[in-house]
């Protein structure tokens, strides 16, 4: 017996590791419950027909949507029937380095869509100093619309200087004057065309959340046999939307170094705004939540 204690030592130190490995560092590997972390809690009324067994309800509808938004049980998320017609879906929330990656990530995309429109007094200014292609332009298409805009300002702008010297002429020519005023009005409404159609062509949040749902896992391997992050379906569509505003290249590349960074640190479902997209993919269109605790009977209606 006295021989096997080393040996039964040893067994026990490696143990130990393991399980110190699989848990380290703590932050990262052990995700606190909601009542040490803190969570989100979604409550939404379940309409009961009057001839229903209001617990039976309730019972197979968390069963469809555990089936419809966790169906390999997966996601930290919990559900339970709350009185008669209500559930209630529970998550815990990150902790707080992820919490700080997330919010760091939410600050870029906030920035992105601040100065995603094009402000109609830099594209006036932009005209004005002649460089509106080269600032704004993307695509060739978008360049192409940049570049009718810019002859159309330009001829706009050298025809009222010919009309004020074909005004001060002496005698005036009167048709010359006319056909000035005509050529005025007619780039002047071109102008105005395409700064409008220019000016309305922007990107919401649906597409930059529809790009970043996206696989991020490289396709290719590069010439040293390493995987290229740059193939991925997430890094072509970002590419693709950085040629298409390339006078938004570095807050979108801002946004998809950010958001990589949240991605490498978070487990599972960390957003809320993530549960409630899956529970309104599932069919729930509206979710009710107390206005303040022990108050479960005064729901309020969230909107996006």
């Amino acid at each position: 017996m006295k021989n096997n204690i080393p040996q039964s030592l040893i067994l026990i130190g490696l143990i130990v590791g393991v399980c110190v490995w699989a848990v380290y560092p703590p932050k990262t590997k052990i995700r606190l419950g909601k009542d040490l972390q803190g969570g989100v809690s979604l409550i939404y009324a379940v309409k009961v027909a009057d001839d229903s067994d209001p617990d039976e309800v309730l019972a197979q509808t968390i069963d469809v949507l555990k089936q419809r938004v966790n169906p390999q049980g997966i996601l930290d998320i919990a559900m339970q029937p709350v009185g008669r017609d209500r559930i209630e879906v529970v998550m815990p929330l990150p902790n707080d380095d992820v919490r700080a990656l997330q919010q760091t990530y939410r600050d870029a995309l906030d920035a992105l869509l601040a100065v995603s429109r094009i402000r109609p007094s830099e594209l006036e200014a932009s005209l004005e100093a002649g460089d509106a292609v080269e600032r704004f332009g993307g695509t060739d298409a978008r360049r192409a619309e940049f570049t009718r805009l810019q002859a159309a300002w330009n001829d706009a702008r050298d025809a009222r200087g010919e009309l004020a010297a074909a005004e001060a002429a002496d005698p005036v020519d009167e048709a010359t004057v006319d056909g000035l005023l005509d050529r005025i009005a007619r780039s002047e409404i071109t102008v105005e065309n395409l700064e409008n159609t220019i000016l309305s062509q922007t990107f919401g949040d649906d597409r930059l959340f529809n790009i970043l749902a996206l696989d991020g896992t490289a396709k290719t391997r590069g010439d040293d046999g390493e995987l290229d992050a740059s193939t991925s379906d997430r890094a072509v569509a970002f590419a693709e939307l950085q040629a298409e505003f390339p006078h938004l290249q570095a807050e979108i590349e801002t946004l998809r170094s950010t958001y990589a960074d949240f991605e490498a640190q978070r487990t599972g479902l960390d957003d809320p705004e993530d549960l409630k997209r899956l529970l309104r993919g599932a069919g729930v269109l509206e979710f009710r939540i107390a206005v303040k605790d022990g108050a479960m009977d005064v729901p309020v209606t969230l909107l996006r």
